[in-house]
């Protein structure tokens, strides 16, 4: 698997390229003795509805990587699904009976996620 390294003077953290942090900085704090490393909150694309994306109806509560793996044979498209339909970054499950927006694969793999 593809993996993106930040590097931060002596430090150095590898991320699975399939990972939403390669979306997000890398902040490096000094306290003064030492380096702090965090990352900022992810930059993620802005995903407007589009007459290709399917409504799904949830008649269970479900995780959004199973949405995303169900729907696109893999799970690391579920912040793609989040943002689409504006529920929190924080995983959780969609609740029983809530539509579910999903972008088009071909729209995902061409221009949300190149």
């Amino acid at each position: 698997m593809p993996v993106v390294t930040a590097d931060s003077e002596n430090d150095s953290i590898t991320i699975p390229e399939t990972s939403r942090l390669k979306n997000a900085e890398l902040v490096v704090e000094s306290n003064g003795s030492k380096d702090i490393l965090f990352w900022d909150l992810p930059i993620l694309p802005l995903v407007v509805p589009d007459p290709t994306d399917r409504i799904i109806n949830t008649p269970n509560a479900v995780r959004l990587d199973q949405v995303s793996s169900d729907n696109y044979d893999t799970p690391h498209y579920w912040d793609l699904i989040a943002q689409a339909n504006f529920f929190s970054l924080i995983p959780g499950d969609a609740k029983p009976g809530t539509k579910i927006r999903l972008p088009s694969l071909t729209r995902i793999t061409t221009t949300l996620r190149p």
